[in-house]
Order: C-alpha cells, then sequence, then structure tokens
C-alpha cells in the first residue's frame, strides 16, 4: 500500500525561474536571468506528463495501488503512471479539498455549485473502481476558507471527521467504508461558545463554561468516539486551549495554559501538560499552527496560513519531540517546501537563478536542514502547485501536470542555496562605506539580542520566565491575573554609513530616527496614541508617545538613540473589555518600563543610558489611591446581593496608585446560572491617581484630563453619545446601557484621580436603574478626593 508523504500541500506558491529551452520562458517581471557562473545542474528524470489537467486545476494529489489520483476543482481524476493518461474521472463540482484514507480510498469535500461555495457534501472515492463509493449532504457546511477547509477534513483508520464552519463549531463523523453517519460531537453544552479540531486520529474539543474564562477541554478517540480524558481550563479565549493537534502519538497539542500560548507534550492518560515544545506565541498566533507531523523524532510544524508555502518564506520549524528543543526554523531561507521523501527528508523547490537549467531540487537532512543533496531541476518557468507522493515530486505547469522521479543519490555538483529570507535579506540593508566609520561607532553584531533583563520583564508583572521564550522581541500575557494583557515589543537597529551617500553612521541613525518619529505609533486599543514628542535629557536623543488611561488602559513608544544605534520599545498594558475582573498595568510602570527595556538593550554595546537628566516626574495631589472595597460596600450592595468585593488593584503598582474592587458571585466569575438561564450581575470600581511623565514632561493632572479625553473617544465608538453627569467631579460622563444586556459605565475625574464605573445587572431590565447605579457607585468613589 502506497502512502503520501504528504497529503495535501496546495501550493499558494509561484516560482518563476529561467529554462535552458528556448520559448518556454514565461515573461514576468520577477524572473531573475542566471548568471555566467550558475552551475549546470541535471534535469529530474520525468516519470509521466498529464497536458490534460490544467496548472490551476490541482487541489491535491494522492498515491493509489495503481498509481495517482489527483483532485482537481470540477472532480478527481486517476492518472497512468506510464502515460499519464485519465483512467477514470468521477465528476465533483468545487471540490474544497481531498485526503488519502488509509485504505486506499480517497476522502473529498466539495460544494457541488462551483468555487467560492460552501462546502457542504463529503464521499469518498475507490480509485479501484473509479467511483463513488458513497457521498452525502452534510447538515452544516464546513468552513469555505480554503486553508481552513484543508484542517476541517481528517481521516481516521475507520472514520471521516469533517469540523463545521468557524465559532461553534462540531465534529461530523462518518464510516470511511459505507458513509454511515455516526455520533455527532458538539462541544457547546453551555451555550458559551465551542471550538473543535482534529487530526484524523484524535479529536479536542474546548467548551466555555462561563461567559469569559473557565474552558473544558476533551481529548476523543475519532474513531470511535470515546473520550479519552477531559479537563478543565483557566483561558479567556476557548479556540486557543486546543488550536491544533501537532500530534497524536506522543500527544503534542498547541494550547494555552493561563495565557502562555505553547506547543505542549500532554499526558495521553490525563491531558495534565508535560513538556513544552518550542517558543511560545503570540496572541492568537497559534490558532495558524499547522502541524505536518512527527519526523525523525521532531515535530515539525509551518506557522500561519502560507507558511511554508510561500516561496522563501522560511515558515518551517522542527523541534524535538523528547525535550521540545528546537531542532532548526526559519527554513527554507528560499524556494518552497513541498513534502518529505520516502525517509521523512524535506524536498525543497527553488528558482531564481540558482542554475542554468530551471527550477532546483534539493533534499535535506532532519537533523541539519543545512546539510542537503542536490537533486536535480525541473524545466518549468512557472507553477502553482507542487508535492511530493512517494518517490515522485510533481508539479503543476503550463505544460499539465508533469511528475519527476526523486533519486536516491544527489548530484556531485556545488550550489549556494540562500541563507536568509526575502524579509531577512531586505532588512540587511545597503553596502557600508568602511571608509566613514569612526572609532566610538557600534558596529553590527555589538548587541546580542533584543531581550531585556529579567529584572526589567519581572517588574513589567510578566510571569513564567522559566517557560520558553515567545520567539523574536515580543512578550505578551494576558493572565495572572486573569484579563489582564501585558504586552512589551523591543526592537534595534545598529546604523552603518551607507554607500555612496556621504554620511556617517551617526548621520544615518540620525536620518533612520526623523523617519521614525514622523509615523504615528500604532495603537493596539480603542484610541490611538499620541505622536512622538521629544524627550529632554534622554540619550543623544530620544522621542516618546504616552498614552495612560484608569486601570483599563496604556501604552508608552520609545524611541531613544545613542551614537548609531537607534531602539524603540513598546509597552502596554491593558484590563481585557470582556473580563471585568482585571487591573491593567498603570501609566508609569509602562513608562519605566519603556526605559529600563532600551536601557538593558544598549548596554550589550557598551552604551550608557544615563536617565539622572530626565526631569523627575510631577506625583499629582493624590499620590495614592484609596482601598474600593470596604470602602463602597454599601454602594455596591444595592447592586449586587450581599458579596464579598474581590480586591482590583493592579498587580505591578509599587506606588499603589491603582485600586479597585469587583463584586460579582461565587469565585468572582461574572455568570449566575439559576437552573434555566444564565446571566451576568456585577459592579465594578477602578482608580487610578496619575503620575506625571518624565518622557512627555506632562503633569499627571494633564495626563488625567487625557485619561478622560482618551476614554470618551474610545467608550464613544461602542456606546451611544455619553450624557454629562452633576456633582461627580471635574468631568464625568455616563455611557448608558443600551439593552438588558448592556453594561452602563461612568468615567469621572477629580484633579488627578481617574475613575471607571461597571455595572451589569442582566436579570432587571430596568436600565434607568442600572445607569443612576453606576453614577451612584462613580460618586461614592471619587468623594474622598474631591
Amino acid at each position: 500500500m502506497h502512502r503520501t508523504r504528504l497529503v495535501t500541500l496546495a501550493l499558494a506558491l509561484v516560482l518563476v525561474v529561467a529554462t535552458g529551452c528556448s520559448g518556454a520562458v514565461d515573461e514576468d517581471a520577477g524572473t531573475q536571468p542566471p548568471t555566467e557562473e550558475a552551475p549546470v545542474v541535471a534535469a529530474l528524470e520525468t516519470a509521466w506528463t498529464a497536458p490534460s489537467i490544467g496548472q490551476h486545476d490541482v487541489v491535491t494529489v494522492v498515491a493509489t495501488d495503481d498509481g495517482v489520483a489527483a483532485a482537481l476543482d470540477d472532480g478527481v481524476v486517476g492518472i497512468d503512471p506510464a502515460t499519464g493518461d485519465r483512467t477514470w474521472r468521477v465528476p465533483a463540482r468545487g471540490v474544497c479539498t481531498a485526503r488519502e484514507a488509509g485504505d486506499g480510498s480517497i476522502v473529498l469535500t466539495y460544494s457541488d455549485r462551483g468555487p467560492n461555495t460552501p462546502c457542504r457534501w463529503v464521499g469518498v472515492v475507490d480509485p479501484a473502481a473509479g467511483a463513488w463509493r458513497w457521498r452525502t449532504r452534510m447538515p452544516e457546511p464546513m468552513d469555505d476558507i480554503p486553508e481552513r477547509a484543508e484542517a476541517a477534513l481528517q481521516v481516521g483508520d475507520t472514520t471521516v471527521t469533517v469540523i463545521t464552519a468557524c465559532c461553534y463549531s462540531v465534529a461530523l463523523r462518518y464510516d470511511l467504508r459505507t458513509g454511515r453517519e455516526l455520533r455527532t460531537v458538539d462541544p457547546d453544552v453551555t451555550g458559551w461558545g465551542a471550538w473543535v479540531v482534529s487530526d484524523g486520529q484524535l479529536i479536542a474539543t474546548t467548551s466555555g463554561l462561563d461567559r469569559h474564562s473557565r474552558v473544558r477541554l476533551t481529548m476523543r478517540d475519532a474513531d470511535s468516539g470515546r473520550r479519552l480524558w477531559s479537563r478543565t481550563v483557566v483561558e479567556l479565549v476557548e479556540e486557543n486551549v486546543a488550536s491544533a493537534i501537532v500530534s497524536a502519538d506522543p500527544l503534542v497539542l498547541a494550547t494555552s495554559e493561563r495565557g502562555h500560548q505553547l506547543m505542549w507534550r500532554l499526558d495521553e492518560r490525563t491531558g495534565e501538560p508535560l513538556t513544552p515544545i518550542g517558543p511560545q506565541s503570540i496572541d492568537h498566533s497559534l490558532f495558524a499552527t499547522r502541524s505536518l507531523g512527527v519526523h525523525d523524532g521532531a515535530v515539525v510544524v509551518a506557522r500561519g496560513f502560507q507558511s511554508p508555502l510561500a516561496t522563501g518564506s522560511g515558515g518551517l520549524a522542527a523541534y524535538d519531540v523528547e525535550t521540545g528543543a528546537e531542532r532548526w526554523s526559519g527554513f527554507p531561507a528560499g524556494g518552497g517546501f513541498v513534502g518529505f521523501d520516502t525517509e521523512d527528508r524535506p524536498v525543497v523547490l527553488s528558482g531564481g537563478g540558482l542554475t542554468s537549467t530551471g527550477a532546483l531540487v534539493t533534499r535535506h537532512s532532519m537533523d541539519d536542514v543545512e546539510d542537503y543533496d542536490v537533486l536535480g531541476t525541473v524545466e518549468t518557468s512557472a507553477f502553482a502547485f507542487a508535492t511530493v507522493v512517494d518517490d515522485l515530486v510533481v508539479v503543476a505547469t503550463g505544460a499539465g501536470l508533469v511528475a519527476h522521479r526523486l533519486p536516491d543519490e544527489g548530484q556531485d555538483v556545488e550550489v549556494d542555496l540562500p541563507s536568509s529570507t526575502w524579509d531577512q535579506q531586505l532588512l540587511a540593508g545597503q553596502q557600508a562605506d568602511e571608509s566613514r566609520w569612526e572609532d566610538d561607532d557600534v558596529r553590527p553584531g555589538a548587541i546580542d539580542t533584543c531581550h531585556p533583563s529579567r529584572t526589567t520583564l519581572r517588574a513589567f508583572g510578566l510571569h513564567r520566565l522559566d517557560l520558553p521564550a515567545q520567539a523574536g522581541c515580543r512578550w505578551f500575557e494576558r493572565q495572572e491575573p486573569l484579563g489582564v494583557t501585558r504586552d512589551l515589543e523591543v526592537g534595534y537597529r545598529i546604523l552603518s554609513p551607507p554607500a555612496d551617500s556621504g554620511m556617517t553612521a551617526v548621520e544615518a541613525a540620525q536620518a533612520d530616527v526623523e523617519q521614525a518619529r514622523e509615523k504615528r505609533p500604532y495603537g493596539a486599543g480603542p484610541v490611538d496614541p499620541p505622536r512622538h514628542r521629544p524627550v529632554r535629557g534622554l540619550g543623544d536623543e530620544a522621542y516618546a508617545s504616552v498614552l495612560t488611561g484608569p486601570g483599563a488602559y496604556g501604552e508608552v513608544h520609545l524611541l531613544v538613540r545613542v551614537r548609531n544605534v537607534v531602539v524603540e520599545v513598546s509597552a502596554r498594558g491593558e484590563a481585557d473589555a470582556t473580563d471585568v475582573r482585571g487591573a491593567s498595568v498603570p501609566g508609569y510602570v509602562l513608562e519605566d518600563t519603556a526605559v529600563a527595556a532600551a536601557t538593558d538593550v544598549l548596554a550589550q554595546a557598551g552604551l550608557d543610558l544615563d536617565v539622572d537628566p530626565l526631569p523627575a516626574p510631577d506625583p499629582g495631589a493624590v499620590t495614592r489611591a484609596r482601598p474600593v472595597c470596604r470602602a463602597l460596600a454599601a454602594e455596591a450592595r444595592a447592586v449586587v446581593e450581599p458579596t464579598r468585593g474581590l480586591d482590583q488593584r493592579a498587580p505591578v503598582d509599587p506606588e499603589r496608585r491603582t485600586a479597585g474592587c469587583y463584586w460579582g458571585v461565587g469565585d468572582g466569575a461574572i455568570v449566575v446560572d439559576d437552573g434555566e438561564r444564565q446571566y451576568s450581575r456585577y459592579a465594578k470600581v477602578g482608580v487610578h491617581a496619575v503620575r506625571g511623565s518624565a518622557l512627555s514632561g506632562r503633569t499627571g493632572e494633564q495626563l488625567a484630563e487625557d485619561v478622560f479625553t482618551d476614554l470618551r473617544a474610545g467608550h464613544s465608538f461602542y456606546y451611544e453619545k455619553p450624557r454629562p453627569l452633576d456633582d461627580v467631579g471635574d468631568q464625568a460622563l455616563l455611557f448608558p446601557a443600551l439593552g438588558w444586556s448592556e453594561e452602563a459605565k461612568v468615567v469621572a475625574r477629580v484633579g488627578n484621580v481617574v475613575v471607571q464605573v461597571t455595572v451589569n445587572d442582566q436579570a432587571d431590565e430596568d436600565l434607568a436603574a442600572r445607569n443612576e447605579a453606576a453614577a451612584a457607585l462613580a460618586r461614592a468613589a471619587l468623594a474622598p478626593y474631591r
């Protein structure tokens, strides 16, 4: 029985190369003619050609007992391996994706209405008969986004699994042999959302147990439907708890544990995390993790829907399945990955003038992808699909579908492959004018890493530094405590004296800063941060954008230059809008973190970022926020049934400038369940005594006024025009509840103190009373500061 090494890699890939045949080259601006030094590499042996198959018609190609079958846009065809002729055809309009089953059959989903329509049919084609074994219309459509459609169809030993569209998904199950519909796996038992992923062997489901945080993670055997284990996870977004089954044996899941998103090797009996695999991911990026299986003791994954399919994407990475350590990443630097051969070795096709004879085919070692064999070339000007099927590399070209045989041994010829991806090459910059270096200039390579010190990371409130670091130069957490986002991003540039410009390295850095500061910082929250303003007394020059909030949102963007080194830091803190329990990182901590991170990076190059010349920040009239829970207990009791308040002081606040309280039910979950329905009843108060900014030079009261303006603008995006409130503070606005399920919010200020109040009681549809309760809490919260 033949087994396809890579079941479906329908490349969104265009490799434009020059061929040695007159008239065989498509005119394309991306074509790079080979140089005189380009090596001559012998062509791969052509096994067969199917000229009747169009270049852009192929969905996937799989091996069969008698040869090869190709799933096309309009059906499935069998191909004679000797001649390339079609031996049979099964029509199916709008094929979404297809997979080879273990019994040699071909499973596919299709719309029966043409392309770009939802996939509503699933069926199995028997290649031996050249006909349908069975097909059936699904009760719900699967996702018609191509990349998700590929992941939505999975095949086990005896069962076909289809994941239906998007957020509230279920797993439809069918008997592979008969097509009999089996019991559907529907994890949405609470009404709070659900998510399903499968690899054909296993089905992982997540279902929200309440409105925001508790999620039930369950693993089932795909063939039998039997539950293997289940456990409760504290997580804000249910799809991140099980975003991909990377491997069934051993069990590796792309998952999120208390806001830390990693691939984990799990205990197969309990589902408990055992070993982290690879680096942490940022935000929702695990959702785009694509597993290519376990090969030679390593899990191979691609990040993003287009990786590793795009030319020179560097999207593949491999991690040891026992230790979690990285074996390699950023592969391939050039060309496109097309599959694994029969001995689990990656195969890559590369163009761009690397040879004088066509697109280059290389085979790489799993231990070290820099160790590779040159297998040969394929004559083609452009192709839109390529994959490895057993010992063949199959390419869809303008001449039809062409299969080339992969040799056992490589050729005795030297070809240098790209050592960096196209974006890395772009960042490499211009050639340096070596004659214009000055004695005090920092040379490239003087800074080893963008990583700040552990002291800086801890001071920012980042936890679990014992876990693998996040990839790149960004640190992101959204739990511990629940609902609080901390986001830190650091970058640096060492500028060289550019050739043919007459500038020194320092002048090049000055020009770089001038260009960077003109760009308005990109805000991640409801309000755009202000433009960069000059910072006096920091480095040779510095600029900052400061946006702070009342414990709900804030961000700081710092741009600083010392000699020819430019460092950019962005620090952000936010209390999640969907979780009423979080208090965020106060503005002065964001500012101190940005300065500390820049100091850490510059210190690696022996540069001292002297902060002493910075002016002392204005402390403000109020320097410490008063505790809230006990002081406002009576007012809160009028909104929420008697319950102990949950302290909401910011987790990182050494000056104790924030205070707050949440009144809800149970252990802090915001859901009341009366047996018939679930609804919310809670109140929350946040107080922030704003400290002045050393970076912007604004006082605490000025920043508090900015806070009020920013919050008004931000909330006005989501709510109707706010109503002014009298007798609350210097400024106060009510954002009224517009329906039974919505919150009433009040934002108010006295001096440098800002208060935000949120009230919701979905059991009481009296919206006027809900609005008045929020106003009363705001008055009481600000009373001590008036």
